[in-house]
């Protein structure tokens, strides 16, 4: 069957004509990049790049190695970072929030989670932040201590597997961390007044 794209003893046509400008949109984009590697992030549009920089640059704090703790203040203490998406990618507004954890949870992983000073859990309504929580890692201990009996489990049942003893992504329900966390953004509202928690996740 001839194909219309490849002409015989010619050239491929192209079908698509690129007449949009993006020049003004990649000017932003170079700009927010250049603002990026400054924090060592190197790719701000991949793996939650944009809002990263975001956390890294209202918290003042530096990002760390690709594995392990996300990052780390001027005195040294390492943090968790978690950000969790208000709108879904089909546009949908959530009502009901998680936080997510690894896609391969192992006791290695448990036992890094425990030693951070801190976990920030940073909700997003779509590109700007809406709420930023911190909450120490003993608060979260109810469901490291239940990830972590699951796993030992699986160990002692002998559970065989090409990947190590773990579970598939276990979630935070963000009620939790509001409920036993502290908001540190915004800490105030427009009329001056403390902000009154009024998420019902």
């Amino acid at each position: 069957m001839h194909d219309p794209l490849w002409p015989q003893g010619g050239q491929s046509q192209p079908v698509l004509a690129p007449t949009g400008d993006i020049q003004p949109l990649i000017a932003m984009g170079k700009k927010l990049q250049a603002e990026a590697t400054k924090h060592g992030i190197h790719n701000v549009f991949d793996d939650g790049g944009y809002k990263e920089l975001l956390l890294l640059t209202l918290l003042d704090l530096k990002k760390l190695g690709r594995t392990g703790d996300d990052a780390a203040d001027s005195l040294g203490r390492q943090y968790e970072i978690k950000t969790v998406a208000r709108v879904s990618s089909r546009g949908v507004r959530k009502t009901s929030l998680g936080i997510t954890t690894e896609h391969t949870l192992t006791i290695e992983n448990i036992e890094r989670y425990r030693r951070v000073h801190l976990w920030i859990v940073a909700v997003f309504d779509q590109a700007a932040p809406e709420s930023i929580y911190e909450i120490a890692p003993s608060r979260l201990e109810t469901f490291f201590g239940e990830w972590e009996r699951k796993i030992r489990d699986q160990i002692s049942r002998g559970v065989e597997g090409s990947a190590p003893p773990h579970l598939n992504n276990p979630k935070i329900p963000l009620k939790f961390v509001i409920n036993n966390g502290v908001c540190i953004w915004p800490l105030l509202a427009q009329d001056g007044v403390p902000r009154q928690q009024t998420l019902t996740e």
